[in-house]
């Protein structure tokens, strides 16, 4: 048998050791057909968005929209608008960027970020070789650091207790990440 590498150059006919049968075949064609139905496509975008928080087909995403609005003391209503480049756009770079506005504090916030990947392959793909270019000005609580979900996310504005420590915070970053076949990796940064 062939490795894993090669497998999308076999022909599928050959390296099967045993052919299917009808019902397996009728399988595989009502797939195919469900990947061009106009429902199911509607389905699945509407199942990525909830998912993932952003919308958008060809070169651009829109999102996060959970944290298109949100409120706290210190900004008040906060409006955000922001979105990404997609694979479409390119495999290897990644541009992100957002902009936000606090009707209490008066002051706008940003994000804009750059991710380049090394490797002739998509930033998202194992193994990883990226350089990351990010710059900002933003609000963050003293401690708080929320890894899979926004800082600004609508349902983050319900908090429990006080919520009036927050700090301005402006930051410039440069960062290469590197992973290995072996699953070890490594970060540097500025």
């Amino acid at each position: 048998m062939t490795d894993n590498k090669n497998l999308n150059t076999i022909n599928w006919e050959e390296a099967r050791p045993e052919k299917l049968s009808r019902l397996e075949q009728q399988a595989f064609t009502n797939i195919d057909s469900l990947k061009t139905s106009k429902s199911f496509k509607n389905i699945m975008t509407l199942g990525s968005f909830i998912m993932s928080g952003y919308y958008g087909r060809g070169l651009v995403e829109i999102g996060s929209v959970p944290s298109f609005y949100s409120f706290n003391p210190i900004e008040g209503n906060r409006f955000k608008f922001g979105g990404n480049t997609t694979d479409v756009f390119s495999k290897r770079l990644v541009l992100e960027s957002y902009a936000a506005y606090g009707t209490a504090d008066q002051q706008w916030k940003y994000n804009l970020s750059a991710a380049y990947s090394f490797n002739g392959q998509s930033v998202y793909k194992f193994p990883v070789k990226l350089l990351t270019v990010k710059m900002g000005k933003e609000v963050q609580v003293p401690g708080q650091e929320l890894n899979f979900i926004d800082n600004d996310n609508f349902l983050l504005s319900f908090r429990r207790g006080e919520n009036d420590k927050m700090f301005y915070l402006q930051r410039r970053q440069l960062e290469y990440f590197q992973e290995f076949e072996n699953h070890l990796s490594f970060k540097l940064g500025l």
